[in-house]
């Protein structure tokens, strides 16, 4: 949370930083008027959408509705927890950040590791390049890996020995207690502990921001297991980590796709051969926490496996979890395959070749040829439903029909349907009519409907005159200084749509003083809706040039608005109230529509 750094020092960090400097990094910015503008990084688009107010210091993108501060957006393009982006900002501009005593105990267990894990492929990568290394060094060449990709991505060698490492660490004064969380060391059943990776080649393992997190241990004598990983630490969960993926976010983001591989030297070599958007899991399955943290950077994933048996149920498993993943909001695979407008591709490469050997036989364009013609995920998942049943057989043949029926159900796309319908009509040797029939049974089978919720813009525009007034009230507030006073004057009875009336509860939250209002240091304290629509309401022009009548027009409006919804529900007691009743209830209508008549008499 943000409250672990001090207040103080975020407003240190944000008045140093630049944030065209910042934004610039991934975005092309050119002027426009008192703004900067750009194609979104977050969605794509032909057309300018996205824009940065450095007197405002927020950025905002009208297309797709994302916006916030200089933190909001290191956080989204890094992937980073707030925390982590303040920290990231803060080292860019030599800024020590303060924390409270809950925050420093673990900031100090994190640091610590970071520490060792670096001091730890420092050492790797010299014995790489000492004479211990010279058979590791044989075989990297072997594979075509020179000197520039082993200093690029930190290659090292970790000797044959059990303590060489640890007694480095130890003389750099580390804690023998702290090498062991970091997992650089296992402990015995003697209580001592010793070398985790011994007689191996290291491929040290980074965060979004470059940090070593962890290592990956190929084995080059035979021993088992091929490879060893780090095991988890408070810098590491391997399920959430894809190695690459900081030096390969620019070129994902700009190249608009993501190539995922599964082992380190498949990366090594397309990256080598110039294919710089690709990235491995860290000797495990794709997991939903690598979805989610790759779609961040790009709509389109291409999982490339192994030609031979294994690659195949990899891919299979992949498969699986792709079928099974949910995003946020607890969607489920149809707003994967809809909405949501990710598209999965897969590529099993032919020969029984991985993508390093695939490369090193064919050369890289063929490779580049087999991504472009990668196949959809639709089209994938429904041949191997029919590679897994015998079609010849008639039971087995109905099973894969309506395996496959239960899948098509899912896309929302009429015309996709009609399309795979065909698909499997072939592929399953069956007429189209009589599959047709089969198909409005699955769809019309209410145990297995899915209610789909109609998409709705992250910041929506209501149409009626009162969310209108209401939403231009909270952008003059947000924008004019001053009139957070106003605050005060209203009451959450005068809110009619509810997201309105939550962010009017948050903001009266926040003033101080006299009705003064800190928009900056609100900004990076809300999340999802909230902070985005507050961004663009602060981003959006005021268009008129009196803003102080049409802030007192708006404002009277709104109470107006107010008094006529109170009114209609007197008059809707009234009709069943009893004598005594009705004077009561009289009288107040009588008292509110003079109410009534003064704010309408106001609104100017």
């Amino acid at each position: 949370m943000s409250g672990l750094i001090r207040e103080d020092d975020l407003e240190q960090i944000k008045d140093r930083v630049n944030i065209i400097d910042i934004i610039s990094e991934q975005v092309m910015l050119k002027k426009a008027g008192r703004a900067y503008k750009g194609l979104c990084p977050f969605h794509q688009e032909k057309t300018p959408s996205f824009s940065v107010d450095t007197s405002k210091q927020l950025w905002h993108c009208f297309g797709c509705g994302e916006g916030g501060d200089v933190i909001s957006f290191v956080m989204k393009v890094d992937g980073l927890d707030f925390t982590e982006a303040v920290e990231s900002l803060a080292r860019r501009v030599g800024y020590a950040v303060h924390y409270t005593k809950t925050k420093s105990n673990n900031l100090g267990i994190k640091q610590k590791i970071y520490e060792i894990n670096a001091a730890a492929a420092g050492y790797f990568s010299k014995v790489l390049f000492s004479p211990m290394g010279r058979e590791t060094r044989d075989y990297l060449k072997s594979r075509g890996f020179g000197r520039e990709i082993a200093e690029t991505m930190w290659l090292g060698f970790a000797p044959d020995t059990w303590d060489g490492l640890k007694n480095y660490l130890l003389k750099k004064n580390f804690l023998e207690a702290e090498i062991l969380k970091a997992g650089l060391t296992s402990q015995g059943s003697n209580g001592k502990s010793f070398d985790r990776f011994r007689g191996r080649l290291i491929f040290p393992i980074k965060d979004i921001q470059g940090r070593v997190v962890a290592f990956g241990a190929r084995s080059l004598n035979g021993d088992n297991p091929k490879y060893l990983n780090s095991p988890e630490t408070p810098v590491y969960r391997k399920g959430s980590v894809l190695y690459g993926l900081n030096l390969a976010k620019t070129a994902i983001s700009s190249q608009s796709a993501a190539i995922i591989v599964e082992g380190y030297t498949d990366l090594l070599a397309l990256k080598m051969s110039g294919i710089d958007n690709a990235v491995a899991t860290c000797g495990t399955a794709f997991t939903l926490d690598h979805f989610k943290f790759i779609s961040r950077f790009t709509d389109d994933i291409i999982f490339v496996f192994d030609g031979d048996a294994a690659g195949i149920a990899a891919a299979e498993r992949g498969l699986e979890l792709v079928s099974q993943i949910r995003l946020p909001g607890d969607n489920t695979l149809k707003k994967l395959l809809n909405s949501y407008k990710i598209g999965v591709k897969v590529l099993v490469l032919p020969e029984e070749l991985d993508p390093a050997e695939y490369v090193a036989k064919n050369g890289v364009e063929n490779f580049r040829l087999l991504i472009t013609n990668a196949k959809q995920f639709t089209d994938f998942y429904l041949e191997r439903i029919m590679i897994k049943y015998d079609i010849n057989d008639d039971n087995q043949r109905q099973k894969a029909i309506a395996e496959s029926l239960a899948f098509i159900k899912l896309l929302a796309s009429a015309v996709a349907q009609e399309k795979y319908l065909k698909r499997i009509a072939e592929m399953a040797d069956v007429s189209l009519e009589t599959l047709q029939i089969d198909f409005k049974h699955v769809v019309s089978d209410k145990r297995h409907t899915v209610k789909a919720k109609p998409n709705q813009p992250l910041s929506k525009i209501f149409r009626n005159a009162t969310s209108v007034a209401e939403r231009e009230m909270l952008k003059l507030i947000l924008q004019i200084p001053g009139k957070g006073a106003f605050l005060k004057e209203l009451e959450p009875t005068d809110w009619q749509n509810q997201d309105n009336k939550q962010l009017f509860a948050v903001l009266k939250s926040k003033l101080v003083g006299k009705g003064k209002l800190n928009v900056q240091n609100i900004v990076h304290e809300l999340d999802g809706n909230q902070k985005n629509l507050v961004v663009s309401l602060i981003m959006e022009p005021i268009l008129v040039e009196d803003k102080e009548r049409y802030f007192l027009s708006i404002f009277f409006k709104i109470k107006e608005l107010s008094l006529e919804r109170q009114i209609k529900v007197l008059i809707k007691e009234l009709s069943v109230a009893d004598m005594k009743k009705q004077k009561v209830l009289e009288k107040k209508i009588l008292e509110l529509q003079s109410k009534r008549r003064e704010m309408r008499d106001q609104v100017v």
